[in-house]
């Protein structure tokens, strides 16, 4: 602040919250002035606090306030940027500033010039020169606080009745419009911090005294040094603002606070002038008769006080001054309008050069200033001083001691500078404009608002317990999904995921409950990875929950599951009531994997819709959605696997260099994706952008499962109205084989104690070491845990752990742990010997009530709808078997497109390969179905639907056309195999009994083995039906058509 103050030392971190005044004593300026600025600094600090840093935050009672309406590039192309901006107020950084309205209408948006922002804020510079269609600019809001003397505002400060004399001061919130252009990938939130100053960046000053000498003898007496001048002052250095040349500073020993108003005379430019109008007794008995003059002029257009001229000048007489040279800007008029124009003016010392003042080492002394301050400036370099900033320092006279060092510190044989005590610029992004004409506004759209509006404290009911920001584009509650997890009360609550970047690996040991809890975002704009160091864990895994909702959310397992729940073998009760909605997912294993225990007594009542999923095509990647449950509905996803950018289809809307090549790569490390070279947002956005437009892309041999799969062991599942495109797998995979059952997932994990935190061992199967087997430690809290893989020879060795209570998993699909036994071997730590089983419980159990309605699915590798895997039957005696089947109005194209390069001549009987391949079912009814060009060729083996065995199978009003297309190819050799549209190996009926009398007699209730009624059946090649039955058969008014 300038003025003519004693002194200025306000430091918030003493604590102190106020200034009481004595009865009978002194009331000092610099009392009055600390009181002042501790509540300021307490006003401004709560607003930060309360409202939020960095931010343009507008109460939600005025949400217009400072809303950029309209933005215009004159036609020159010369002048600055035109701003038509709302009146109101807003808090910018803590900061509470109003835009005043102007008349006539003084709620019509209000014009203002933004120049743009200058270095070291944005460098290299910009201007209106740079401007074109596709250049993105924000609207920046510059806001300080400054001094306003009486004499800048004399008709509202200065009192005519004391005739004018300079009183007080006004503490002023200034503020400016700048533009700042943004850079690609640039938004309202990662560029605030960039906004901001860095002082320690900036020109350092040292100020010393000479120190004191005293003359030997008995009676020493000190004969210089230190501060000589008469008078007690309180000094401002501050760099000036110059047309060109070398960096200036200009000086006071009032801080500035020598001002007058007068009316300046340039009419002989030669010899111009200024006329003292107001403070003449000041400037009069100031001492001085020398100065540096600058006018202090109000812009208009800028909003804002502003130094327009700067000349040496020289007392002449009482009431004139001289200006002998100018050094920056333009004089002001002496006429406006016809009257006089009275001018505001601020006398310094004098203006000097900084190179004047450099740095030195001992012996050279620094160069003095005046009354033995001597100055010391850091070099300048770049933009290192900029006009404004400024230093103060106070000293004493007579017999009063000053320290040595004024300003800075000493450090070795040297003083070491300190930067600038200011200007303090708080600068907040009001918008973006999105240039493609001269003149664009908010309504066309092509301003983006960046301000933050917000309901007052006592109106903020909201649903959420917690909120959770990411410190960047958000702030919450906490800046941790795990924390605020952590937090809910034990009867749950709602978690909402504010926009930004977050990071979790949430866990069932963080809470000793999961019930009735909601997780929820922002849509696009919360996204959720794991942490850098445990990227192939899922980020949500949960297990014996109730009532949990996930929803809105973007999570990214660029390598593992997004989502996990399992239920521990020693649950008592199984998970129920999941929801998961309208999420955007990219994963690499799963999207989704559910494994409860449903045998347990109730629903589950697993609801999975609305989400959009891409999976990454990578070689560990299997079904996007698993599902071990009952009473499960998976509705109106989007599933689609991901592969590589191809330039080569024209519907593939990502660039070749797209980062998602990077994703893909097998090589890449996992923690590149989470370094800043990694374009996240970019990703995201042309990852959907081709989840959203790919619909028949061309053929690829995929690497990912994808697609649906139900576990043997589920009933009551539905499968509606969900678009499924591509992946090596089916499009809805019924049944599991061994490497789907368990492993990782399913188990509740063996309890085993640690004692020695170094730790080795073995796995092993009926004594036979598995090598490849993944294993996982975690802490029986669920705080930590650490993940490894047996060597070739089995074993594991190094792993360091905690000496806490753990849980041991097997996390390779397929196995179980059965037990471990641990040995201390004291030296070499605890070996550990962890038996495992195959599981295979799952691979047999039986699938119940399931309907598959109202589905799009392509460019399968194998069916649309088909099972996990047809089992030698000679070997294992059984097949996946599914009750009640019931799928209806699904559209099954261009499947079966990945087919084993060879099949074992014993399976050939016992497989199919189409559109619909089941191998057990009862009850099934296939209707309204179109299945439609799977299959690459004739010379392929496909069908429409293959089913091995069944029971009471209904095929109605299906469309089955073109299953194995032909292709011209006469020399090609047929691969055997079934061919047909329609193809049941071995169907029967149950047969049905009744006692009639004592009599056990047939109970015939009119259902076939087999109906076939009203079909449309093209087959290029083999049967158009092909039907073996025992019992009664129905074939009526079909449209049968064999090629060949």
């Amino acid at each position: 602040m300038k003025g003519d103050f004693s002194k200025w030392d306000f430091d918030p971190k003493r604590n102190f919250n106020g200034v009481l005044q004595q009865q009978g004593k002194v009331l000092l300026d610099s009392d009055w002035n600390e009181h002042e600025c501790i509540t300021n600094h307490w006003q401004d600090q709560a607003g930060r606090d309360v409202i939020g840093t960095k931010v343009a935050a507008v109460p939600a009672s005025v949400p217009d306030s400072f809303k950029v309406q309209s933005a215009l590039v004159p036609l020159d192309m010369m002048s600055p940027v035109e701003l038509r901006i709302t009146p109101g107020h807003l808090w910018a950084d803590g900061l509470l500033v109003y835009l005043k309205g102007e008349a006539p209408d003084l709620s019509a948006p209000v014009r203002r010039i933004a120049p743009y922002l200058q270095p070291p804020i944005q460098d290299p510079p910009f201007d209106v020169s740079t401007l074109a269609a596709g250049v993105r600019d924000a609207v920046i809001l510059e806001v300080w606080r400054e001094a306003v003397n009486g004499f800048q505002i004399p008709e509202l400060l200065i009192e005519p009745a004391l005739g004018g004399p300079d009183t007080t001061e006004r503490i002023h919130t200034a503020m400016a419009f700048k533009l700042f252009r943004m850079a690609e990938g640039d938004t309202c939130e990662n560029i605030r911090s960039r906004l901001q100053d860095d002082f320690s960046q900036k020109g350092k000053l040292a100020v010393s005294l000479e120190p004191p000498t005293t003359t030997p003898g008995d009676c020493p007496v000190v004969e210089g040094g230190g501060y000589t001048g008469f008078e007690h002052h309180l000094y401002r250095i501050e760099i000036a603002q110059v047309d060109s040349g070398a960096a200036m500073f200009k000086w006071s020993q009032f801080n500035g606070g020598l001002v007058g108003r007068g009316k300046f005379d340039a009419s002989d430019p030669a010899h111009k002038k200024l006329q003292i109008t107001a403070n003449m007794v000041a400037i009069n008995t100031s001492g001085l008769t020398e100065f540096y003059l600058e006018a202090v002029e109000y812009d208009r257009d800028l909003g804002r006080w502003r130094v327009t001229y700067g000349a040496h000048a020289t007392l002449a007489s009482d009431n004139e001054i001289d200006l002998t040279s100018d050094s920056f800007g333009t004089i002001p008029p002496s006429l406006v309008g016809g009257k006089d124009n009275h001018v505001f003016f601020r006398l310094w010392n004098d203006i000097r050069r900084i190179a004047d003042f450099p740095q030195v080492t001992a012996p050279t002394e620094p160069n003095e200033l005046q009354d033995g301050i001597r100055l010391e400036f850091e070099p300048a370099a770049g933009a290192n001083y900029v006009a404004g900033d400024f230093w103060t320092f106070s000293v004493r006279a007579g017999e009063i001691p000053n320290e040595e060092i004024l300003v800075g510190r000493r450090s070795g044989g040297a003083i070491v500078g300190e930067p600038p005590a200011g200007i303090h610029y708080h600068r907040v992004p009001l918008a973006v404009l999105n240039w493609d004409a001269n003149q664009i506004t908010f309504d066309e759209g092509k301003i983006k608002d960046c301000r933050d509006v917000f309901p007052p404290l006592t109106g903020q009911h909201g649903c959420c317990t917690y909120s959770v920001g990411d410190g960047v584009h958000s702030v919450g509650d906490f800046d941790s999904i795990e924390l605020a997890l952590r937090h809910l009360p034990a009867d749950g609550g709602k978690v909402c995921v504010l926009p930004g970047e977050h990071f979790a690996n949430v866990t069932p040991g963080l809470r000793a409950s999961w019930r009735n809890i909601q997780i929820s975002g922002c849509g696009d704009r919360s996204i959720v990875r794991p942490h850098a160091d445990r990227v192939a864990e899922p980020i949500f895994r949960l297990a014996a929950a109730q009532n949990i909702q996930i929803d809105h959310m973007r999570l990214m397992a660029l390598r593992g599951t997004a989502i996990e729940l399992q239920d521990p073998a020693e649950a008592q009760q199984a998970s129920s009531d999941i929801r998961i909605f309208h999420n955007d997912i990219v994963a690499s294993v799963h999207a989704i994997n559910i494994r409860v225990k449903n045998e347990l007594a109730g629903d589950n009542d697993i609801w999975i819709a609305y989400n959009r999923i891409a999976m990454l095509d990578r070689d560990e990647g299997r079904a996007a959605i698993f599902t071990l449950a009952d009473d499960v509905l998976i509705e109106r996803n989007k599933i689609v696997v991901v592969p590589a950018p191809n330039p080569d289809d024209p519907n593939d809307p990502r660039e070749p260099d797209d980062p998602s090549g990077g994703v893909l790569d097998p090589c890449a490390e996992p923690q590149f994706f989470y370094t800043a070279s990694f374009p996240v947002y970019a990703y995201l956005y042309s990852t959907f952008a081709y989840v959203v437009a790919v619909f028949n892309p061309p053929r690829i041999v995929y690497l990912a499962q994808g697609g649906i799969q139900i576990a043997g062991g589920s009933e009551r599942v539905r499968i509606i109205e969900n678009e499924i495109i591509g992946g090596r797998g089916n499009g809805v995979t019924l049944g599991s084989d061994l490497e789907s059952a368990g492993g990782g997932t399913d188990q509740q994990g063996f309890p085993v104690t640690i004692t020695n935190r170094i730790n080795s061992g073995e796995v092993s199967d009926n004594g036979n070491l598995l090598s490849g087997i993944g294993l996982r430690f975690e802490r029986a809290d669920g705080t930590s845990e650490v993940t490894i893989t047996t060597d070739a020879t089995g074993h594991f060795s190094s792993v360091i752990l905690p000496a806490v209570d753990h849980r041991f998993f097997v996390t390779t699909p397929g196995y179980e742990i059965n037990s471990v036994a641990t040995v201390d071997t004291v030296e070499f730590g605890l070996y550990h010997t962890i038996h495992v089983n195959r599981i295979v419980r799952e691979v047999f159990a039986f699938i119940y009530d399931v309907t598959i309605d109202r589905n799009m699915i392509s460019n399968m590798g194998l069916a649309g709808i088909g099972v996990v895997e047809f089992f030698d039957l000679d070997n294992t005696r059984t097949m996946v078997t599914v009750e009640d089947l019931t799928i209806t109005r699904n559209c099954i194209a261009h499947c079966v497109q990945q087919l084993p390069a060879e099949i074992t001549t014993p399976m050939l009987a016992q497989i199919g390969f189409g559109g619909i391949a089941l191998a057990d079912c009862e009850n099934a009814m296939i209707r309204e179905n179109r299945i439609e060009n799977n299959g690459v060729s004739h010379i392929e083996p496909v069908c429409g639907v293959f089913i091995l065995s069944g029971d009471k199978i209904d095929f109605s009003d299906n469309r089955i056309l073109n299953n194995g297309p032909k292709v011209p190819n006469p020399n090609a050799e047929i691969r055997p195999g079934h061919r047909g549209g329609i193809v049941v190996l071995w169907a029967t009926r149950s047969r049905l009994t009744k006692n009639v009398r004592d009599r056990i007699r047939p109970d015939l209730d009119g259902v076939p083995a087999v109906k076939v009624h009203d079909n449309v059946v093209v087959q290029p090649l083999g049967h158009a039906l092909l039907l073996f039955a025992i019992g009664p058969v129905s074939v009526v008014n079909n449209q049968l058509t064999s090629q060949g």
